[in-house]
């Protein structure tokens, strides 16, 4: 089986060239992780780790369990509170703004009085006449 030369430089040139490409990558990757750990190592705090016999005595027996319930409200006293305008409560406060205006639109509420009383945009609020309409 013949090979020309041709091929032979080609493939060899491409190999090289994703090598060399792969080294510069990780040189780059290198210089960035190694000024974030930098950066960051000057903000750490030493935590006391606890030792192998606190971990031992604490371990679980394979016994004793606990089914999770969900309708239980817990509160822990090493958690911190979620803050109140987080993104997910502004993503359900509009989820339940559009849900009323639904309602409002589907009991005969006109528009301009929905604008009023809940913060619902034009294109909202067109949004859900074209789908009461349909």
């Amino acid at each position: 089986m013949n090979i020309p030369q041709d091929v032979l430089v080609d493939v060899g040139l491409t190999v090289a060239g994703y090598v060399a490409s792969g080294l510069i990558a990780i040189v780059f990757y290198s210089m960035i992780t190694r000024r974030s750990r930098t950066q960051t190592s000057n903000t750490r705090t030493i935590v006391n780790e606890p030792s192998l016999d606190a971990a031992r005595s604490a371990a679980v027996s394979p016994d004793s369990f606990q089914f999770v319930r969900f309708d239980e409200v817990r509160s822990h006293a090493g958690t911190t509170a979620r803050r109140p305008d987080s993104r997910a409560d502004q993503r359900r406060n509009l989820a339940e703004t559009i849900a009323t205006a639904r309602r409002m639109l589907q009991s005969g509420t006109p528009a301009e009085q929905i604008k009023r009383v809940l913060p619902v945009s034009d294109a909202e609020l067109a949004l859900l006449q074209y789908e009461f309409n349909r």
